[in-house]
């Protein structure tokens, strides 16, 4: 049984209606606009004329609405937790992090640095690894990664060594993240930042030396494998910008519309959603590329998978109606492409995929091609006038001058 609304002349009331009806509403796979016009009014008609007609009865599947194919993603599912504990992105010292102008291994060692993940003596109490957690150098209390790098003795030595005045009170006042970002991200100007990072790895280094081996090194033989370092970036850097120098030139090629061959017209399709609405459009050619008809779609709130595939049936039906039997279909849609060669049954948009398939199936030769954005500029422009006209799909016999494009 369906429940509808009816607008009888006193006013709105609820009827139901028996299952042999729900029948009668399709029409030769499509919507029966007699019978729905005995029930509902036109604005809801026009509404349920934007969604596909089911062909049969299908079982209940879950599916990963988040996906364009319906199927499950963990990386999503990762970025979608990432998001939920980050809101508004990753911070901005994750990227700084990977950008610092160092040795892969400085910048792992970063990363790790800034996820408080170096097993120090303090983490290796915890986990009952060690016996102590007091700094294995200079005996302070607690040995984190911070003391490590910046606030042990060696440590020190060394920043005053490289910093001179600007060891002060002030460096060691800063909490981790804030003091790396400071000096990854070349706001002081009294370090590089490839001597910071090279600096820090080399007295974690030092400090594992150390534990292991009970060999230390001094600050100034620190300061001088840092400063070698820097040279040996900096030579590598450069190579990098003179091998880019003698790279081939990349050449940039003009991308336009794709005239079909003589005897065929073209069929292109674009969408896209804005402020949660979406909008469809597209335009038949031939191969001078005169345009024969065209229209425009305001589809309501489908995602862009899901209007992209309601223009591609609607711009079948328009030129199928117009006697063209055949057609190439060109769209910018990698994604429709892929899915109306073969969509699953348990792809949230099955249904459209099976509306144009349909149409497909029948007595014409219909070719189906993926084209770059920049050849389907006509069809994106109509896609632009389609959110501002009211809900349903438009036909333009006469098109507009700036189509001639």
């Amino acid at each position: 049984m369906l429940k509808v609304a009816v607008k009888p002349d006193f006013g709105w009331i609820g009827v139901f209606l028996p299952d042999n009806w729900i029948e009668k509403i399709k029409l030769n796979g499509e919507w029966n606009n007699t019978y729905l016009r005995v029930f509902l009014p036109d604005n809801w008609i026009e509404k349920i004329k934007l969604h596909p007609v089911s062909t049969g009865i299908f079982q209940d599947i879950p599916l990963w609405r988040l996906t364009p194919n319906g199927k499950f993603s963990l990386k999503l599912a990762y970025e979608i937790i990432d998001e939920e504990e980050r809101p508004g992105g990753s911070y901005p010292i994750w990227r700084a992090v990977w950008k610092i102008p160092a040795t892969q291994r400085n910048r792992s060692f970063f990363w790790l640095f800034v996820h408080d993940r170096l097993l120090t003596n303090g983490k290796r109490f915890r986990r009952h690894l060690s016996a102590t957690k007091t700094c294995p150098i200079c005996d302070h209390k607690m040995e984190s990664a911070l003391h490590v790098v910046r606030d042990s003795s060696l440590a020190r030595a060394v920043w005053a060594e490289i910093l001179g005045n600007e060891s002060n009170e002030n460096f060691i006042q800063q909490d981790r993240t804030k003091w790396v970002m400071n000096y990854i991200s070349g706001t002081s100007k009294n370090i590089d930042p490839t001597l910071f990072a090279g600096v820090s790895w080399l007295l974690w280094k030092s400090r594992n030396k150390f534990v292991f081996e009970k060999e230390l090194s001094p600050a100034e033989a620190l300061r001088h494998r840092a400063t070698e370092l820097l040279q040996q970036v900096n030579q590598a850097s450069k190579r990098d910008v003179l091998a880019a120098k003698n790279s081939p030139i990349r050449r940039r090629q003009e991308v336009s519309w794709e005239p079909p061959t003589r005897g065929w017209v073209a069929l292109n399709i674009d969408g896209s959603v804005m402020n949660g609405q979406a909008a469809a459009g597209g335009v038949l050619r031939d191969e001078s590329g005169r345009i024969l008809k065209a229209f425009v779609g305001n589809i309501g709130e489908p995602s862009i998978t899901r209007v992209e595939l309601e223009g591609i049936v609607h711009g079948l039906r328009m030129a199928r109606n117009e006697g063209y039997r055949r057609v190439v279909i060109q769209t910018d849609s990698q994604t429709v492409v892929e899915l109306i060669e073969g969509a699953e049954e348990r792809h949230p948009h099955f249904l459209a995929v099976q509306s144009a398939l349909r149409l497909l199936d029948r007595d014409w030769q219909v070719r189906l091609v993926h084209v770059f954005h920049e050849g389907n500029y006509v069809a994106d422009y109509l896609v632009s006038v389609g959110h501002r006209l009211p809900l349903g799909f438009h036909f333009r016999e006469e098109p507009d001058p700036l189509l001639n494009y």
